[in-house]
């Protein structure tokens, strides 16, 4: 996952064999700089446990890398 700022697009590439498929991100490489982010979850864990939990992470996620936390100190 990427700000919008250096998202291009994405490919996957799905397989029927476990653990084979693979998705690329295109990025835009900007003053020598890209910033992205990996992630995973497994169910044996608790926090996620279906496709959909993993997608409502993921929208979050992507809705808060574009909109920064802002935060102004007033002496």
């Amino acid at each position: 996952m990427a700000t919008k700022k250096y998202f291009c697009d994405f490919e996957t590439y799905d397989t029927k064999a476990v653990d084979l498929s693979n998705a690329y991100a295109n990025l835009k490489v900007k003053n020598n700089i890209v910033v992205y982010y990996a992630g995973h979850a497994w169910k044996k864990q608790g926090d996620i446990k279906n496709a959909k939990e993993w997608q409502d992470y993921l929208d979050q996620f992507s809705e808060n890398i574009n909109n920064p936390l802002e935060v102004s100190l007033v002496k």
